[in-house]
């Protein structure tokens, strides 16, 4: 199985799944308007995120991943956090997490 290796800016949608694919057909690196299921043509894009939960819960069980969230929300999620006069910082949160 071939390993492509896209360079796309850095910038949030251009690591969105479908800005992937775009960028791989030689396209603009942004989202489509219209959800593709991607593996149909013959993409299969691996989330770096839901591979380690995965491993998680491969691990701990399922419950683990249920118990780690607010307001019902199951998981945890990375997010990228910006505050003026500071670089970017990435943080595991739990799922359900309210901004600000």
């Amino acid at each position: 199985c071939p390993v492509t290796v896209v360079r796309a800016p850095e910038a949030f949608v251009a690591g969105e799944e479908s800005a992937v694919v775009s960028a791989v057909d030689g396209g603009r690196p942004a989202p489509r308007d219209k959800p593709t299921l991607l593996v149909r043509s013959g993409y299969l894009v691996q989330n770096v995120e839901t591979l380690a939960h995965v491993g998680l819960i491969a691990r701990l069980g399922d419950g683990w991943f249920r118990s780690a969230g607010r307001s019902g929300a199951a998981g945890t999620l990375l997010t990228t956090l910006h505050a003026a006069g500071s670089g970017p910082a990435v943080r595991e949160l739990e799922a359900g997490t309210p901004a600000g």
